[in-house]
């Protein structure tokens, strides 16, 4: 089994897109991404603008490679609603009929892909030596949040690969469970929303966030973290203590997290071009 994180905010975009490749299949997870609108006050930065394109582009090359997408939820940095690059693939999906809030029912609605999507919910998937396990829906961070549900994925060949897509440091108790009884070689979680903490989530439940984050860290050998926590600058001080990589910290040994720079990139800090589309090249 092989791992390759395409597109992450640590890359510089909102996204968590990344491949599985086992002796049997590709499977795409979550291949979209796209940017803050706003972030301080301030639209995003040329850069950001580059990033989004390069990416946009290699997940869209990307995506008409695999042999099999997982959409984890119908947000539009994890999933494209117009996008030709499913055509013709299986599609296994968040379950659109249950478990899921007005938002993103709408979303899927748009999805002109809708009809190739098959429910994955808490099912099981064998293709050769590679099975594909669901979690059931758990929430899109804190229980009763308005963000509606997410599933994760297990992936397993020789290694046990999870992701956990947007649980926000598993504060659903059924998320962390989850993860705790496969007991996965490799984690791939999103983290807390710190960036966002005292104003638009309680100080409480991003400390909780961590302190859960940190336990699975002592029991689980590679965890790799990015999304939502990698748009705080604090972040990578914080993660750096525990030992945690980013996505691309572990295929390029070092971050560009655009859009925790935002405020900066504007006051003038310079990024080479180059740093940029680096991580979008095959």
């Amino acid at each position: 089994m092989r791992v390759r994180f395409l597109a992450a905010d640590s890359f510089g975009v909102r996204s968590m897109a990344h491949v599985v490749e086992t002796s049997d299949l590709t499977i795409g997870i979550d291949l979209w991404s796209s940017f803050a609108p706003r972030r301080y006050g301030l639209p995003p930065h040329p850069l950001e603008v580059l990033a989004l394109e390069e990416s946009r582009k290699i997940l869209s090359e990307i995506g008409r490679s695999v042999d099999l997408h997982i959409i984890t939820h119908y947000h539009f940095d994890h999933y494209c609603p117009d996008c030709d690059f499913y055509e013709g693939k299986p599609i296994l999906g968040k379950d659109w009929r249950e478990n899921i809030n007005k938002s993103q029912r709408k979303r899927f609605s748009m999805f002109i892909w809708k009809d190739n999507v098959q429910p994955a919910d808490g099912t099981v998937r064998q293709f050769g030596s590679t099975r594909i396990e669901f979690s059931p829906p758990v929430y899109h961070g804190e229980p009763e949040t308005k963000l509606g549900w997410v599933i994760m994925v297990y992936i397993e060949e020789n290694l046990g690969f999870l992701y956990t897509s947007d649980v926000e440091g598993a504060l659903d108790d059924r998320a962390f469970e989850w993860i705790l009884s496969k007991e996965p070689d490799i984690l791939y979680i999103d983290g807390p929303l710190s960036y966002i903490k005292g104003y638009r989530i309680g100080t409480k439940v991003v400390e909780e966030a961590w302190r859960r984050t940190e336990e699975l860290a002592n029991k689980i050998d590679r965890i790799i973290i990015d999304h939502h926590a990698a748009r705080d600058p604090s972040f990578y001080e914080r993660i750096n203590e525990m030992g945690i990589q980013t996505a691309s910290e572990y295929h390029f040994g070092d971050d560009l997290p655009l859009e925790a720079w935002r405020k900066e990139l504007w006051r003038g800090l310079e990024v080479p071009r180059d740093e940029v589309t680096r991580r979008y090249k095959l």
